[in-house]
């Protein structure tokens, strides 16, 4: 199985002090039916997702940039349903199966100034309260296999506040060889106005002087997700029904 797998450098990039970013590619493409995590989201919209079709990823947190090192992409949300309930994302593994934990977190906008040896959610996005939730244990199918994980939000993340309707999803995982499927097209929603037709990634809280907001595969760089929301979240709606 290892032998059908290569890694590949796509990238061209962004700045001089900008090392370059692999992207893994799969050959031949395994994709399975596996979903790690989820819970209630009755009632729910899609407000965000992607064409979950590329044979690629981005290495989330690579051991030459720090443990700390996360991705996030930004992107613009659909429709008007703005209490986030559930999240859901593409990865893979390479050459470790061992388990492992990943953690998401909204921002307003990026998670970066860009400079090096900087922690994330020091650039101009907030985090958004209550959009931190972490999965541990999760265990891939299979080497080289795309499944999804979910990541639930209870209560639900309200989003009321984004008037632009932009916000930043961010991920980081507890060890290195985790892969963020890349190289999507947004099917609902769409990339944020001024960026280019192939978008950007960002980087942020790693060792290296490689942070930014403005990550360039070389590739459609948005990530593979789908963001599932709410009208009214369930509390109120309970509320509502018993007249309290």
């Amino acid at each position: 199985m290892r032998k059908a797998l290569a890694a590949v450098l796509l990238m061209v990039p962004v700045c001089a002090m900008a090392q370059p970013d692999p992207v893994a590619t799969l050959s031949p493409l395994k994709v399975s039916n596996v979903r790690i995590g989820g819970g209630a989201c009755s009632g729910s919209t899609v407000i965000y997702d992607t064409t979950h079709a590329s044979t690629q990823g981005a290495e989330i947190t690579a051991a030459a940039n720090g443990p700390a090192t996360s991705m996030a992409d930004r992107i613009v949300l659909a429709g008007t349903d703005r209490f986030v309930c559930e999240i859901s994302v593409d990865l893979f593994t390479l050459n470790d199966n061992s388990p492992f934990n990943a953690t998401m977190t909204l921002f307003t906008d990026c998670t970066t100034n860009g400079a090096g040896n900087t922690p994330c959610g020091n650039g101009p996005g907030v985090l958004i309260a209550g959009s931190t939730s972490t999965l541990t244990g999760i265990q891939a199918p299979a080497l080289g296999t795309i499944f999804t994980v979910v990541f639930s939000f209870s209560p639900p993340v309200n989003l009321g506040a984004e008037v632009d309707n932009t916000i930043s999803v961010r991920i980081n995982s507890s060890r290195n060889n985790t892969f963020w499927r890349l190289n999507e097209t947004p099917t609902v929603g769409s990339i944020p106005t001024g960026e280019p037709a192939t978008s950007f990634v960002e980087r942020c809280g790693s060792t290296a002087a490689n942070n930014g907001c403005q990550r360039n595969f070389g590739v459609n760089n948005n990530f593979a997700m789908q963001i599932m929301a709410m009208t009214t979240p369930v509390e109120l709606m309970d509320w509502s029904v018993d007249g309290r």
